[in-house]
């Protein structure tokens, strides 16, 4: 997003909080700025995700309209208020689909090494096997066919773990059971553990806004079926030969 987008919801922001009469120097005794975020204006945002989420939101809460008319602010300076943060909102979501289109390029190699714009995302063996046959199945594959496919998700496993274990696979991509003796502690790794496990891989060296572009992501396709898809085209990732499908 443009920063000059950034800047003008600060500015709105900060004419909001004033005419409010929010006590800015004592945030932390001022019940109408949030901590932890909740999805409004007056978020604190400690962390770089709220402020994400407050970009996204455009909101202002309840309570914190009420606080605004109480100090005589008319709804006809709300209404522009609003329609401001509206409309960086829309900016946002406009930058984010605009970055998708110039993403850098997701690179495989011979190894299964795993880099995106020179950077090397790390990760354990099952995450790597996962990302890299999603990416031979761009187009993607229902959550109801991920145990006919273990076959393809077999022979990238293979190339990659010396000792390979037999039941890895089938584990990952057929076992519905979650839990050993019916103890949390005893909790197994099914197909959604690795599937965090890439996305946190990811957001180690691309950041949370980013990573979203190349995680492994749970969507709706036009059948209304419900699909494991890499968001990403074909032109935005190169996989070595030997794990091709």
């Amino acid at each position: 997003m443009d920063s000059k987008f950034g800047i003008a919801h600060q500015c709105v922001e900060n004419i909001f909080q004033s005419i409010s009469q929010l006590d800015i120097v004592n945030y932390k005794s001022e019940p109408n700025i949030h901590e932890p975020a909740i999805g409004c204006i007056n978020d604190f945002c400690d962390e770089k995700v709220d402020i994400i989420r407050k970009f996204q939101t455009a909101n202002i809460c309840p309570s914190c309209y009420q606080r605004a008319v109480d100090k005589g602010i008319t709804d006809f300076v709300l209404a522009h208020i609003i329609s401001i943060i509206e409309e960086v909102r829309k900016e946002f979501v406009i930058s984010k689909n605009f970055r998708s289109q110039n993403l850098e390029k997701v690179v495989i190699d011979e190894k299964g090494n795993i880099t995106i714009g020179g950077r090397v995302i790390k990760m354990e063996t099952l995450p790597k096997v996962m990302y890299i046959n999603f990416l031979n199945h761009i187009e993607g594959i229902p959550t109801n066919k991920l145990c006919d496919n273990k076959d393809q998700f077999e022979e990238i496993y293979k190339i990659l773990k010396r000792n390979p274990d037999d039941l890895a696979i089938t584990k990952m991509c057929c076992n519905k059971i979650q839990y050993k003796d019916n103890k949390p502690e005893k909790r197994k790794p099914t197909f959604e553990t690795y599937r965090s496990r890439i996305r946190k891989a990811l957001i180690v060296k691309l950041g949370e806004v980013l990573a979203n572009f190349y995680s492994l992501n749970l969507i709706s396709d036009k059948n209304k079926q419900n699909i494991f898809k890499v968001p990403l085209s074909n032109d935005q990732f190169e996989i070595h030969s030997k794990f091709k499908k």
